[in-house]
């Protein structure tokens, strides 16, 4: 193989690569928009229009693991966001 064919071939190669890279980043961005589509979704959803937390539900486990809870039994405690009963 001489030089020149060594250059062009070097050359289409990193073409290729390119073009296989810019595709991936474009199904990449297309994936995430799809995915904030989803979430923005579920949030218009949620009366709060957020998603709930650890640290705002964390309360709620303390509660039900401490020894004031003992009359309350077959109860559901949802994490709505304000969505009515769970």
């Amino acid at each position: 193989m001489t030089e020149r064919n060594t250059d062009r071939r070097a050359s289409s190669d990193l073409l290729e690569a390119f073009d296989a890279s810019t595709r991936s980043a474009s199904a990449a961005c297309h994936f995430g928009s799809q995915i904030q589509a989803a979430v923005d979704t579920l949030k218009a959803e949620v009366s709060l229009g957020r998603f709930g937390q650890p640290l705002g539900l964390a309360p709620v486990y303390v509660f039900l693991a401490s020894r004031e809870v003992r009359y309350v039994t077959g109860e559901v405690h949802g994490a709505t966001g304000g969505n009515g009963s769970a």
